[in-house]
């Protein structure tokens, strides 16, 4: 391999330069274009090259106080697998265990220290392997909340009574609509949901106002507590619908379904609070 030729002395300086570019750009198009190759390789590869490089250039500039091409190989190599795998104690044990020399642990933890802190504190990088999967669009967060989340479905959390109106309606439909004690009132506009208010303000805007049976309310101008709404599918997950939250900038969500085509149901409403306080409920309870 390539740390054998520079131990023999076998791989002259341009070599290695053209291997690190080669590599670096090999590897970079298989990432790319989804090719699936292994990553760890090439990885230590590029640092070892790195390493022996600058090896090569400290034995020419301070000969009398530089190591050998092969230690500092080694030490790129396993710096460059912490920074780029994230993964600092795999990096200390690969060079443990290639070397078999304990004495190399000390630098080999600086040079480990200071590329993740370089690539991970000042870059805001993340792990190859979490990059790319982000890059694909898949779900790579795996803590507990998140386990817990996946588990349930939107339909356990979701709040059923709630009723969806027009922004213009009569007060005499609001008043017939209240009798039915809801808990959430979606607003719709060209039959789209736009908004979702507490059915209390409504309850509190009716009896206040001093309205006939025909007047006309626009559910959008008096003052309530209205979240913006998007839509979710009644078969994703909460985990889904916590990202959802997030990723559409909105308080609140709305449980549908599409029954037949063209025709959609609503089911439920969902907020944060709904969510936050659903996993956090005991596991007998939730169930």
């Amino acid at each position: 391999g390539v740390i054998d030729s520079i131990s023999a002395n076998d791989i002259g300086i341009m070599s290695l330069v053209v291997i690190l570019v080669l590599n670096l750009f090999l590897s970079s198009a298989c990432v790319g274009f989804g090719i699936p190759a292994g990553m760890v390789g090439p990885t230590m590869v590029v640092g070892a090259c790195a390493g022996a490089i600058l090896g090569y250039i400290g034995n020419q500039l301070v000969p009398d106080i530089s190591s050998s091409m092969t230690f500092y190989a080694v030490i790129g190599m396993c710096a460059m697998m912490s920074a780029t795998l994230k993964a600092p104690l795999a990096a200390l044990m690969a060079m443990l265990e290639l070397t078999g020399n304990p004495d190399i642990i000390l630098p080999g933890m600086l040079a480990i220290v200071f590329s993740s802190l370089v690539i991970h504190d000042y870059f805001k990088l993340d792990a190859l392997f979490v990059s790319i999967m982000r890059m694909r669009g898949l779900d790579f967060q795996n803590d507990p909340v998140s386990q817990t989340l996946r588990k349930i479905s939107v339909g356990a959390a979701m709040q059923r009574k709630f009723v969806v109106l027009n922004q213009q309606i009569s007060a005499q439909q609001a008043m017939s609509t209240l009798k039915d004690s809801p808990e959430w009132v979606i607003i719709t506009r060209d039959r789209n949901p736009i908004a979702l208010m507490p059915a209390s303000d409504l309850a509190r805007a009716v009896t206040v106002k001093d309205m006939g049976d025909d007047t006309e309310i626009d559910l959008m101008q008096f003052p309530a507590s209205r979240r913006d709404i998007h839509k979710i599918s009644l078969h994703t997950s909460l985990h889904e619908a916590y990202k959802a939250l997030g990723e559409h900038h909105v308080e609140a969500l709305y449980v549908s379904r599409m029954n037949a085509p063209m025709i959609e149901r609503i089911y439920g409403v969902l907020t944060r609070e709904m969510i936050e306080a659903h996993y956090q409920l005991p596991a007998s309870v939730t169930k």
